[in-house]
């Protein structure tokens, strides 16, 4: 029996082609000759009739990860709505909407808005906080806070301290000191006056016994001033009813 070339080649290719389809990755190029049946790859209809579409994704080569599916997009977060006639803070006048939250605009008369906070609105009482330079506990009475605190200075309760430059000057002081406080006063106990530490004169009386003899010590001569120098007497000791004398500065507080 004779067969044409075209009646043969259909059967030829169709038998060869899933093991070119194997070698090749499944992808196979075929030169047909003019007349003859072109392979094709429609789909095949299901039991109901009906062709199923195309796939519009690319299948992987072999080895290949498949490809994943895009992610979902994340709606925006919607900006809180916010209206100053509904705002009510502490201590606060009238307030704003700054990125949808009430913030104090305007604080209560002796109030500030310092915490960066603004759900407590105007915490800071003004004038019930003092400045301590010296760090001895007391504050500058003269200098109420009136504003947010400055970094890097101490803040007390108190304003008692009479010179807030000087540790030692401070409320309840009980040294003597012979130079001032730095600005020329004495008054290191805060208490409005200057006070000597003594202020007794030798009187050269002498009193002796069997054990010895005792004296009065004090200045000889002129009580000297805060810081001045002036001649002390010492109790010598023993029989003696002589005083020593020594050059003293005079200290106060």
């Amino acid at each position: 029996m004779r067969h044409s070339l075209r009646s043969v080649l259909p059967v030829t290719i169709a038998l060869a082609l899933p093991l070119v389809s194997m070698a090749c990755g499944g992808r196979v190029d075929i030169d047909v000759p003019d007349g003859g049946p072109i392979p094709t790859t429609t789909p095949t209809p299901t039991t109901s009739g009906t062709v199923p579409p195309p796939s519009t994704s690319t299948p992987p080569f072999p080895g290949e990860p498949p490809v994943p599916p895009p992610s979902p997009t994340t709606p925006p977060v919607p900006t809180p709505e916010c209206n100053p006639a509904d705002c009510a803070l502490p201590n606060t006048e009238a307030t704003t909407c700054r990125g949808g939250v009430c913030t104090p605009a305007v604080c209560t008369s002796g109030f500030a808005d310092c915490d960066g906070n603004p759900s407590n609105g105007c915490e800071l009482g003004l004038g019930g906080l003092f400045p301590d330079t010296d760090g001895d506990g007391f504050g500058d009475g003269t200098k109420p806070l009136m504003t947010c605190p400055v970094a890097g200075v101490d803040y007390v309760k108190n304003g008692d301290d009479c010179y807030d430059q000087n540790y030692y000057a401070r409320p309840g002081q009980t040294g003597f000191f012979v130079p001032d406080r730095g600005d020329g006063s004495f008054d290191y106990d805060c208490d409005g006056q200057e006070q000597l530490r003594a202020s007794a004169t030798h009187d050269e009386v002498c009193i002796c016994s069997d054990f010895g003899c005792s004296i009065d010590e004090g200045w000889i001569g002129p009580v000297p001033t805060c810081a001045a120098t002036g001649t002390w007497g010492r109790a010598p000791g023993g029989f003696s009813c002589t005083a020593i004398p020594e050059r003293r500065a005079q200290a106060c507080r």
